[in-house]
């Protein structure tokens, strides 16, 4: 039976009433001691592994009544670990655990803040899995579950995952993914959305997206990113310019209609949405230039009102020819006006709006702010580690407390794991200079001793950077903090020797043991990859076989929680196609390690020489598949068999004569169809 449509709305108005407050109608349990944590910790993640689904149920809604008595103020008590045992649970077909189980990751993610960004990797592809369901509770329930995550969670890598739902064949996920844009444009700083990789991508793709639901909020998403009126990017003079315009003349006056865009998401807190801006004097705009920079307190207090003013409206074309005088007299009316505070808030959306400007300048912004740790970080995301380091190593003489202040912050808090060695060396002898008792720093010297005089031995610097590795994965400083390495070398030998630390949490039967393994080996990998200066040592002496066994087995396992991690971690490290060779033999891992070579080689040509070199055995492998009862394995085979044509020329002809002539032509077909660049035939 078909639900009616208004039956729909109070479905959906329900849903989204629960999730604004998800512990609203939960009875509280509080617990006294460590130990009581420690010991439901225990006792709800046993029976979240359990296949009972009542006791199941049961786990989830006593872990929501310890979260309303506030469990989470003892350490005991691993709400991480809840989360990811309990994500399973929303890809059930009963509506009450799937009730509970959202609500449980939404009141997680409210908790935990941009902490949650360590299970988001594998809770939200499980509530995009359920986006699609018929029953519309379940549909809605996670939907509103992602959404939670996107407001609260305010990390890039989150949307990692979701972006990659922008080419799904479901409108409803498509939907999603703009929706969670939007979102994300109106709660984030700017300068963290700025930083979403392929985000402009994704939204002028989506704004021609064959829904209209879809380039709706397409549009909208747009509208925040480029900080255009939302009439003007819907309006379809100014949208739709790849359909040309009729001249009324031929078809009469047509009436435009421009139909009022909905707001669609979910209720949002007083002061988080869009709002409305105050009325502003645009002509006192335009005196800026008049305070610029600031002479004496009354100067600096109107050059701060007039700067909160133009940052709010997003006037900045009234600092047009004003933009490189700006970071000056900032810093003079910080020296100046009383009312400076009103400006501190309004700098992360200048390093966004004018990077040029302050790129050269924001060590001493930084210091304007009294080294506000929220500037610190947006300055790091805005311009990168080196430059805001640098622009303090430059006035360190003028300002030698606040830069020991910089330095110590940026260790304490964790913004960077290790110094880079000329950094280190500058600041070791600049202590010595100031005299400087900063416990901080002299501990993280006390660590790291001898780092700057041994700068040859980067392997037992490694050891000392990262300790026990497998600690490291699952600690605070991985969770905080992306991995920034200056001797990609050693790293990669580092990695090598340091394997079994990785292969040990992939075989780990806990979800997020095994997320953080992969998104470190992934982090670790994408690090080597893009360092310019070892393509050589890459491609050909790279290898870590021992990890190529768990991630075919997360690749294949049913649940599918990791396999999209897991297959990108193996793109990222195999250079060699005779490390494939066990794999292809065996009958457990024949089908998913053909299945990744054939899509392997259709990303780039970085297995190319390899496959030249062992053409011969590889060929001989693969022969015998291409007769297999499975049409997959039959289509991979005479893929790679093209690639192998492709690259071999006459010589395939010893491997060419053994198939049937349908294969013999299917493989001429997807040599000229996929694989035509390299082909060699002509030579």
């Amino acid at each position: 039976m078909r639900i009616r449509k208004d039956d729909d709305n109070d479905i959906i108005k329900n849903i989204r009433e629960s999730f604004i407050d998800p512990l609203a109608n939960i009875d509280p349990i509080e617990l006294n001691s460590e130990a009581e944590a420690e010991q439901e910790t225990t006792k709800i993640n046993s029976e979240l592994k359990s296949n009972d689904w009542t006791a199941k149920s049961q786990a989830i809604q006593r872990a929501l009544s310890l979260l309303k008595g506030n469990a989470v103020r003892f350490q005991s008590f691993n709400l991480t670990e809840i989360v990811s045992n309990s994500s399973l649970a929303i890809l059930d077909v009963r509506s009450t655990l799937v009730k509970h189980g959202t609500l449980l990751i939404t009141a997680a993610a409210k908790i935990m803040r941009d902490n949650f960004a360590v299970c988001a990797d594998f809770v939200i592809p499980n509530l995009f899995k359920q986006t699609n369901c018929g029953k519309l509770f379940i549909s809605g329930s996670c939907k509103h579950t992602i959404f939670a995550i996107v407001e609260n969670t305010q990390k890039p890598r989150i949307f990692k995952t979701i972006m990659t739902e922008s080419v799904s064949k479901s409108a409803a996920k498509r939907l999603i993914v703009a929706e969670s844009i939007v979102i994300a444009l109106q709660e984030w700083p700017k300068s963290i959305v700025m930083s979403i990789q392929d985000i402009q991508k994704v939204i002028s793709t989506l704004i021609s997206d064959p829904s209209q639901e879809v380039r709706e909020n397409a549009r909208l998403a747009n509208s925040l990113y480029e900080g255009t009126p939302v009439s003007y990017v819907q309006s379809p003079d100014t949208t739709l310019k790849r359909i040309s315009k009729i001249p009324e003349s031929q078809f009469g006056s047509v009436k435009k209609v421009n139909r009022k865009y909905q707001p669609f998401t979910a209720k949002t807190p007083k002061g988080k949405s869009l709002f409305i801006l105050p009325s502003i004097d645009q002509t006192s705009m335009f005196e800026i230039d008049q305070v610029m920079p600031p002479q004496d307190e009354a100067a600096a207090d109107q050059f701060c009102k007039l700067l909160v003013s133009i940052v709010k409206s997003e006037s900045f074309f009234a600092l047009e020819g004003l933009e490189f005088a700006l970071p000056s007299s900032i810093i003079a009316a910080s020296k100046l006006s009383s009312a400076f505070g009103s400006v501190i808030v309004m700098i992360p959306q200048l390093f966004s709006t004018m990077p040029e400007e302050f790129k050269d300048n924001v060590a001493e912004i930084i210091i304007t702010t009294k080294i506000n740790k929220r500037i610190i970080k947006r300055a790091f995301e805005q311009f990168g580690e080196s430059i805001v380091i640098n622009n303090f190593v430059g006035i360190s003489s003028r300002y030698p407390e606040e830069t020991i202040q910089f330095f110590t912050e940026i260790i304490k808090n964790n913004y960077v794991i290790k110094l880079d060695s000329e950094t280190e060396t500058f600041l070791k002898q600049f202590m010595a200079t100031v005299n400087c008792s900063s416990e901080v720093l002299l501990q993280y010297f006390a660590t790291f001793e001898g780092d700057f005089e041994n700068h040859n031995q980067e392997k037992e610097d490694f050891d000392k950077i990262f300790g026990n590795l497998k600690n490291f994965i699952l600690g605070e400083k991985f969770n905080q903090n992306e991995i920034h390495v200056s001797d990609v070398e050693n790293f990669k030998i580092y990695i090598e020797n340091n394997s079994k630390s990785i292969v040990d949490l992939l075989n780990d039967s806990n979800n997020m043991k095994i997320n953080l393994a992969l998104t470190f080996l992934i982090e670790s990998l994408t690090v080597i990859s893009k360092n310019k200066n070892s393509d050589s040592f890459t491609h050909q002496n790279f290898r870590i076989p021992d990890l190529y066994q768990p991630l075919f087995d997360l690749i294949q396992d049913q649940k599918h929680l990791f396999s999209g991690k897991a297959m990108k971690s193996l793109e990222l490290m195999c250079f060699n196609v005779d490390d494939l060779f066990s794999y292809l033999k065996s009958k457990d891992y024949y089908e998913v390690s053909l299945s990744f070579l054939a899509n392997r080689i259709q990303q780039d040509g970085l297995l190319d020489s390899s496959i030249l070199a062992n053409y011969s055995e590889l060929g001989k492998i693969l022969l015998p598949y291409i007769n297999d009862q499975k049409v997959s394995t039959r289509r991979h085979c005479i893929m790679i068999l093209s690639k192998i044509s492709s690259l071999t020329g006459m010589n395939f002809q010893s491997l060419f004569v053994e198939m049937t002539p349908i294969q013999q032509k299917l493989v001429n077909f997807y040599q000229d169809k996929m694989f035509a660049n390299n082909s060699q035939k002509d030579q």
